[in-house]
């Protein structure tokens, strides 16, 4: 395995952000419709690990048009052939992408402290 990637069963998933499928779909087409159904069963927590050979490689390649279009660097692996294995977790993680989630997380952090 060059490079992989994390996420948890959709039964454990609170809530799922919209438009993912949507943008699957615009990336890759129909070809990719049996990675668009695990997507349904899945959700990505959002964590890449990478053999260090394989990390030298990627960082020569240039951005790709649907990185530069989409600012997810991943696009380029998989533009230049690279395959992103997908690892399945037993843990359930909470994104941080605003203020409220992070309020939510500190706020778990301090109880747990």
């Amino acid at each position: 395995m060059g490079q992989a990637s994390g996420a948890i069963p959709q039964q454990m998933m609170p809530e799922s952000k919209p438009g993912g499928l949507r943008r699957v779909l615009k990336w890759f087409g129909i070809a990719i419709l049996a990675a668009v159904v695990i997507s349904l069963l899945i959700r990505h927590i959002g964590i890449y690990c990478f053999r260090k050979d394989i990390l030298k490689k990627i960082i020569r390649l240039k951005p790709s048009s649907l990185e530069k279009a989409e600012k997810l660097e991943q696009l380029r692996f998989l533009e230049n052939g690279f395959n992103i294995d997908v690892i399945i977790s037993k843990a359930d993680t909470i994104g941080v992408d605003t203020m409220k989630e992070f309020l939510k997380v500190k706020k778990i952090i301090e109880d747990e402290a």
